[in-house]
């Protein structure tokens, strides 16, 4: 993942005092935060590396070599095996990433006490827990169903399908030879903020729907068509069918594929409706015609004015992230973070003022919403509160 270490051309005297009394082990939480408050002037949009799972020693270390590689870099006629603290102190560039290193030392290293580091402001309200498998089944007649409590097995029988809950979180449609209806049904699954689920189209299409999110489709597909609806966010595993193509619609855009794994995600608090092709091949088609083809690693934003962009080799593990179980930021803003917390978390978020930052980082999307707070406030870049379900970002 990248980061980010702008280079600063002057350093005040008395941060530099202070930095080295951090190396000393001997640097007060009021000096703390004067060098806090310093780096912080510099730069007003930022990228930080949120503390991912590693455990404490392994993040020391690495932080630790980066820093001695960037001097060594910066000295290349200085390749002695141990740098010293005169080298340390000759490059300004050298200095300033040791204030970002220290923004990760002061809250891993051995001894750091807790309270130099402000904890998350929490009320009662009971615990916020991560999502899960859960999702409404609304059939042809209008009648629904909570999948998550149904029962494992052949749960209705919907135009010419059987449909079936397999296990938690996955259902599948499959067509009955015996069943001879003439009409064409349709149903819809849709996930609530908090939940997930997973789907097997009769045409043996794979669909996995993330939070908030819903699939109208029908219960099988006729006369060569196979096209569905789709609300939120959906990544798709479309099973090969020469002849036959499948098509999402979405918000007034067209995704037409044969055999293609591809994510599209269209919220409606989003500024566009993106798609990241993975596999295969695809072509996204506006309205008004306009269509654009897409090769693997493609990202296509369309935008609410119509505007189309395609970003060229873009992070597709990114955009998958959630279906693989994991948040992954790469340079994301934290208010996009807060949409997904907002999402995966059924929470509402609220912002005092607004937050430029930027974090780097990856998470499993089961740990608590206190531990993913806490992973971006021990970057010192942001502060929280959590009251009953709403998380405030303090000034």
């Amino acid at each position: 993942m990248r980061h980010l270490y702008p280079v600063m051309k002057h350093i005040p005297e008395n941060i530099r005092h202070i930095i080295r009394k951090f190396f000393d082990g001997s640097v007060t939480p009021s000096e703390k935060a004067l060098l806090d408050e310093w780096y912080h002037s510099y730069n007003s949009v930022r990228e930080v590396e949120v503390i991912s799972e590693e455990n404490e020693v392994e993040i020391d270390s690495r932080l630790k070599n980066r820093l001695q590689q960037f001097l060594l870099d910066q000295n290349p006629e200085r390749h002695a095996p141990r740098l010293t603290k005169r080298i340390i102190w000759s490059s300004a560039a050298a200095v300033f990433l040791a204030i970002v290193s220290f923004l990760y030392f002061t809250n891993f290293r051995s001894g750091a006490k807790h309270e130099e580091v402000p904890g998350i402001q929490e009320t009662a309200g009971g615990e916020i827990l991560p999502g899960g498998d859960k999702a409404i089944l609304t059939l042809a007649d209008g009648t629904t169903m909570v999948l998550d409590s149904a029962f494992q097995g052949v749960i209705d029988l919907q135009g010419n399908a059987a449909v079936e809950k397999i296990g938690d979180g996955l259902i599948r449609y499959t067509h009955n030879n015996y069943l001879l209806k003439n009409e064409i049904v349709y149903n819809t699954i849709a996930t609530p903020r908090g939940g997930q689920y997973q789907l097997e189209l009769s045409d043996r299409t794979k669909v996995w729907l993330n939070a908030a999110s819903s699939i109208r489709f029908p219960t099988e597909f006729r006369d060569g068509i196979r096209e569905v609806e789709i609300t939120g966010e959906a990544y798709f595993e479309v099973f090969h069918d020469p002849g036959k193509r499948f098509t999402v619609k979405v918000n007034g855009l067209n995704a037409d594929v044969f055999g293609t794994s591809f994510n599209i995600k269209a919220y409606d608090n989003e500024q566009s409706i993106t798609t990241t092709l993975l596999s295969g091949s695809l072509r996204v088609t506006n309205n008004n015609t306009v269509s654009q083809l897409l090769v693997p690693g493609d990202k296509l934003a369309y935008m609410e004015h119509g505007e189309i962009t395609i970003e060229k080799n873009s992070d597709v593990e990114e955009a998958v992230a959630w279906k693989n179980g994991k948040f992954i930021f790469n340079n994301t803003p934290l208010r996009t973070i807060m949409k997904q917390t907002e999402r995966w978390y059924d929470v509402d978020v609220v912002f005092e003022e607004d937050k430029t930052v930027h974090f780097t980082g990856e998470l499993s999307r089961s740990v608590g919403i206190e531990e993913l707070l806490r992973k971006l406030e021990l970057t010192n870049e942001v502060r929280f509160k959590i009251e009953k379900k709403t998380i405030t970002v303090l000034r």
